[in-house]
């Protein structure tokens, strides 16, 4: 893995983490729908992957 590939990831997990943010201000507005529910659990799950998968460079 290259300095370039992390500076990347970095950069893709900043703008997820800020569309997260915003997601949480809409959903205090309005009620989620079971559908969002479902795509919030797949997202962390994937984040859980991710996660083990860093673990293993450590």
């Amino acid at each position: 893995m290259e300095m370039a590939d992390l500076d990347e990831i970095i950069k893709i997990l900043t703008i997820i983490e800020c569309k997260v943010q915003k997601i949480l201000q809409k959903k205090e507005q309005t009620e989620c729908q079971s559908d969002c529910s479902t795509k919030i659990k797949l997202i962390i799950r994937k984040i859980e992957m991710l996660e083990e998968t860093f673990k293993r460079f450590i």
